[in-house]
């Protein structure tokens, strides 16, 4: 049963006020719903619906029940659903997590963030200079795949910075207050994360939302993420589409566009992971146009190497006969 410190910060037309009624839950008209919502949130005991003679009806926040004020009083169990979004609900999530965490190492975890704290910052952040000096103490590259992963974790909203929420998210999730805690606890994650198809699919798509320029990638920024994140999948010919992608000539002669669209970036994931040794197994109906002109690239590629070896071959056995005769 619900309480009247229950969360009224969701918008009203997320909250589905419902009344049981022969052993099941129904749900009250939208006006009703909304003028229940409103008595709720004003923190009233009670609120009465009157739609005329017989259809009259009190809605009892202290006992949580309807009665109807008809001609036979009856009485039934309400209930108040919040229906939240995705992104509400991971939020919620996460504030659950990370309060559980501080409960119990909230000293050693803000001694952690006051390390890096950018002076006189408000609201509390970890800057640019905070978060080199603690990749330092890491000893992480800037662009290890471990710093990615960190990010994720922390759900960082902005590049080479993190609010003091964001930071203390990813402690918790990392159940660590220490840098050697840290370090240790990041390595093991970032192993997890490459190992689980899902969860990897996850950390890539959060790469796309923390990497963006507007809505794209900068083709430069893709190259780059691409090449450290995907030979982590075990995947074919990943060394072979960064050179792709930074060929000028291919740039030209294929239009390699300059942005990488979020549908784009997530079907490529597909195509690596469908791509055979013999450049088949993708559905070549559903891929973006940038890995049906790589395929094409890469073919005339194999088939030019497969041609300078036989022509390497035929010459070496040539001069072998002409060493002969001598």
């Amino acid at each position: 049963m619900a309480s009247m410190e229950a969360d009224i910060s969701v918008a009203i037309k997320l909250v589905e006020w419902q009344f049981k009624e022969s052993r099941s839950w129904k749900t009250f008209p939208p006006e009703d719903n909304r003028t229940i919502e409103d008595a709720y949130r004003a923190q009233r005991k009670a609120v009465i619906i009157d739609h005329g003679w017989n259809k009259r009806y009190s809605i009892d926040f202290q006992r949580w029940e309807l009665r109807s004020r008809g001609s036979y009083e009856r009485r039934f169990d309400i209930q108040r659903i919040v229906n939240l979004t995705p992104e509400q609900k991971k939020q919620k999530e996460n504030q659950e997590l990370r309060t559980d965490f501080l409960r119990k190492n909230k000293t050693n975890a803000l001694r952690l963030f006051t390390k890096y704290e950018a002076e006189g910052e408000e609201p509390r952040t970890i800057d640019t200079d905070g978060v080199l000096t603690m990749l330092e103490e890491l000893e992480l590259d800037p662009m290890a795949l471990e710093v990615l992963v960190f990010c994720f974790v922390c759900d960082a909203r902005n590049q080479a910075s993190f609010s003091i929420d964001e930071f203390f998210l990813g402690l918790a999730k990392l159940n660590a207050c220490t840098v050697d805690r840290l370090k240790s606890s990041l390595t093991r994650y970032t192993k997890q994360v490459t190992e689980d198809p899902d969860t990897f699919e996850q950390l890539y798509m959060y790469a796309f939302a923390y990497m963006r320029e507007g809505s794209n990638l900068s083709r430069e920024v893709a190259t780059a993420y691409w090449e450290l994140m995907l030979p982590t999948q075990r995947v074919l010919h990943v060394a072979e589409f960064g050179e792709f992608l930074q060929d000028e000539k291919c740039i030209k002669e294929y239009a390699i566009p300059r942005g990488i669209s979020k549908d784009v970036w997530r079907q490529m994931l597909s195509f690596f992971r469908e791509l055979k040794s013999d450049l088949t197994g993708y559905d070549t109906e559903c891929c973006p146009s940038l890995a049906d002109s790589f395929v094409e690239w890469l073919e005339g590629q194999l088939k030019n190497r497969k041609t300078t070896a036989i022509t390497s071959t035929s010459a070496g056995g040539d001069d072998d006969d002409r060493d002969g005769e001598w």
